[in-house]
């Protein structure tokens, strides 16, 4: 009795009952790397799908159509040939025209694994150059492994704005996680007392209180200096260092300038740069020996007169962010740099690490020493403009499997570089189709387009076929 292949054999997929009837047993003990694989179930649920129509013949013509029908589906194997050879390997499409020529841009559309690849000759011409030009643009399907390339725009440094600012970079394929950061060495304040017109008539004597001035130098000692004729009072103090600037009241604005720098060298080595010009101009400067921000110099309570003031606001040395997690890359620069020197300096010290080259001033062009995706740029603090150009890639072999030849008979083909491959031929926007007669459409793999037809067969000759009445 036939099986119910819908039941048993479809629904069921094994039950473990089948494996001891033949064919499956012989076909198991042949194939034991097949045993409980899909692969498996599959060949042995058609081998049951077979046997159970075979049980169902009921005279010799019935099973005459059954064997024509199927030997039509398996056209090769009634035939003896071998739709998986290696001669059959090999998926192709020729042209019938015999040493076309093909207008310059002639291209074609191919389309492999759902993918379409515009093959294009830009000279056009005879089939060898056409030939030739198609098979760059097919092979050039291959992306290359490409850095990761950033530009930089640099800012202009303000009295120190940039200071420890930073942003942040990475090596290719995020080898190296940095910080990129601005490292200055910072400058020492420098101030101004300009005692023009101040002379020893013009400040308070007798028995009053005395006019005076502060400066501040690193470290925040403030030294409050006053004149004094031996009379005046000196001025009050909370944590102020006083320090007394001896006159006589008869001075003039260049004497009464040479003695408070007389009183200012001696009392910090901070103020040992202070110059009057030596005694040539009532006007003092000074920078501080130690780099930094100081409170600035102002005239007292007791006013000297005296314009006082700062020339240049102190900057202390940077000091690394170290935001965490990452390498610091130092930038050297100097207070007050343009945009194009911070620029240049990033670009030095950048370009100066092995994971990067880089150049430029104002832009900086940053590129990664090796190729791969790779973090973006971004910035931390500084203001700089940053922007990734180009981004870090692996790449991939590229390129398809169909490959563009001239026949012997001097027509344009197309041919699959791989086995059993099926592709798809379309004119492209140059139109080398027409030229070359190639039919568009699919062209299958040997073994598909032997599965296409042996279906087709198969079918049209069990539905055209005559046969008995009674047959069921």
């Amino acid at each position: 009795m036939a099986y119910d292949y819908d039941v048993d054999i479809l629904a069921g997929l094994w039950t473990g009952t089948e494996d001891a009837k033949e064919p499956y047993v012989s076909f198991i003990a042949d194939n034991p790397d097949l045993t409980n694989e899909d692969s498996e179930n599959r060949i042995l649920s058609t081998i049951e799908l077979l046997r159970s129509h075979m049980e169902l013949l009921q005279n010799r013509e019935e099973a005459k159509l059954l064997h024509e029908s199927i030997s039509k589906l398996f056209r090769h194997t009634a035939g003896g040939s071998n739709p998986w050879s290696e001669a059959a390997a090999v998926t192709g499409a020729t042209g019938n025209v015999i040493t076309p020529n093909f207008p310059a841009g002639a291209s074609v559309d191919i389309t492999l694994d759902g993918a379409t690849t515009a093959a294009t000759s830009a000279s056009g011409g005879d089939i060898d150059t056409v030939v030739a030009e198609l098979n760059v643009t097919l092979d050039a399907g291959a992306v290359p492994a490409t850095p990761e390339i950033t530009d930089v725009v640099a800012a202009t440094d303000v009295g120190g704005s940039l200071s420890g600012k930073y942003f942040n970079l990475a090596a290719g394929v995020d080898s190296t996680l940095y910080h990129v950061w601005m490292n200055t060495a910072g400058i020492g304040e420098s101030i101004s007392l300009d005692f023009t017109g101040v002379t020893g008539a013009t400040l308070p004597t007798g028995v009053v209180p005395a006019a005076w001035f502060d400066v501040t130098v690193p470290g925040g000692v403030t030294y409050r200096f006053w004149f004094g004729d031996f009379s005046t009072t000196p001025p009050a103090v909370t944590t102020e260092i006083l320090k007394p600037i001896p006159f006589g009241g008869a001075e003039t604005d260049q004497q009464i300038s040479d003695l408070a720098i007389i009183q200012i060298l001696a009392a910090d080595a901070e103020l040992a740069g202070a110059t009057n010009g030596g005694g040539t101009t009532p006007a003092i400067t000074c920078t501080m020996a130690s780099v930094g921000n100081v409170t600035d110099p102002v005239d007292g309570a007791v006013s000297t007169g005296a314009i006082i003031g700062t020339t240049t606001q102190g900057v202390s040395a940077s000091v690394d962010p170290a935001p965490g997690g990452t390498t610091g890359l130092p930038v050297p620069y100097a207070v007050n740099d343009t945009d194009a020197a911070i620029g240049g300096a990033i670009a030095t010290a950048v370009g100066g690490n092995a994971d990067f080259s880089a150049s430029g001033t104002t832009t900086v062009t940053i590129t990664t020493a090796a190729t791969g995706v790779t973090t973006d740029a971004s910035d931390g603090d500084t203001g700089f403009g940053i922007s990734v150009t180009q981004q870090g890639s692996a790449g991939s072999a590229g390129g398809i499997d169909i490959q563009a030849y001239k026949t012997a008979d001097m027509q344009l083909g197309f041919r699959a570089q791989a086995d059993f491959l099926t592709f798809a031929i379309s004119n492209g926007a140059g139109g080398i189709i027409g030229p070359a007669g190639i039919i568009p459409g699919t062209y299958l793999s040997t073994p598909a387009r032997v599965a296409d037809q042996g279906r087709n067969l198969s079918l049209n000759h069990f539905a055209g076929t005559r046969r008995n009445p009674n047959l069921t």
